[in-house]
């Protein structure tokens, strides 16, 4: 099915969320014609029944996969339509109803732009958390930037660099970009858990215009059950930004200033990475991991604290044993 817009949602035992999600799709004002397709990443909930109420509507579209992560149910997703633009949507957010009007209009509007996000909404179970989660992000409004129109920005160079610098200040849902971009670089990368949104943005960001709709365009949804909440992955987690920000090095070779970035940003994350393994008592990962970078950070005196820790904590053991 060929659309003006796909709206890709990748779902894995959200059905309690999807009902909300996808009927706040299916009420946009858009004009245009566009499919919504739910990828269900192997759930083992009640979400196939659930989509198959939505048989009749004309818009949605569904795909099962074996649990293999949201890049996967991401790319799965691209690769089985066909449309002008690409959303990208979290099964546990909502969209406005305006919200796909406004993005695409504002994408239609300049032949180089080729991604724009929104500001959102943070909610929980009992109302509004932050009215604009944007304004949670310090370092946003100092990004070099000029307003094109009433709210409509256009940053001034690549926002790749403020990614790796700040993270990932845009939100997945409502996230547009334009099809015939995507050739310009690889697309979500698979094997990680955590950050590929973040990673595929700062790689698809170098090759074009970055926009913001500086209004309220999406709601995101707190609850226990988030990514951002489940400490039992923060190893995992961590491992992830690891190797993202390694592959990044690479991708990013011929930018010298962005490699500068990314191995500030390595410094930290490797510590978080090692402390994190040593929390959880996988120890030779921890010295691996310590091993590896004191060799490539030597000036990085958190990695020796973290080496301090590491041999008091060996010293423990073996006194144990003893």
């Amino acid at each position: 099915m060929s659309s003006d817009l796909v709206i890709i949602i990748a779902t894995y035992n959200y059905a309690r969320f999807l009902a909300e999600a996808v009927d706040s799709a299916l009420n946009q004002t858009f004009a245009g014609s566009f499919e919504i397709v739910v990828v269900d990443d192997g759930s083992t909930d009640e979400t196939p029944e659930l989509i198959a109420k939505y048989a009749d509507s004309g818009h949605v579209r569904y795909i099962r996969q074996e649990n293999a992560g949201q890049s996967v149910a991401f790319n799965n997703a691209i690769a089985n339509t066909a449309s002008d633009f690409i959303m990208f949507f979290d099964a546990d957010d909502l969209l406005l109803d305006h919200c796909v009007e406004r993005t695409v209009a504002f994408l239609k509007s300049r032949e180089n732009l080729g991604l724009v996000f929104s500001d959102y909404e943070v909610f929980d179970a009992h109302g509004t958390v932050h009215p604009s989660g944007i304004g949670t992000w310090k370092n946003f409004r100092s990004i070099p930037h000029s307003v094109v129109r009433e709210d409509h920005w256009v940053f001034t160079g690549p926002l790749t660099p403020h990614i790796i610098k700040y993270g990932s200040f845009m939100p997945t849902s409502s996230l547009t970009v334009k099809r015939s971009l995507l050739s310009a670089c690889s697309l979500f990368p698979e094997g990680c858990a955590y950050g590929g949104e973040t990673d595929f943005c700062a790689r698809y960001a170098l090759h074009c215009e970055s926009g913001y709709i500086d209004q309220v365009l999406s709601r995101k949804r707190d609850h226990p059950e988030s990514i951002i909440h489940n400490d039992s992955r923060r190893v995992e987690y961590a491992a992830c930004n690891v190797e993202i920000s390694e592959a990044q090095l690479h991708e990013f070779r011929e930018h010298p200033e962005l490699v500068a970035l990314l191995h500030r940003l390595l410094a930290v994350q490797t510590v978080d990475f090692g402390w994190g393994l040593l929390e959880a008592g996988r120890r030779k990962e921890a010295l691996r991991v310590l091993r590896k970078y004191t060799r490539r950070y030597p000036r990085n005196m958190k990695l020796y604290r973290l080496w301090a820790k590491y041999l008091l904590r060996l010293r423990s053991s073996r006194n144990l044993r003893s």
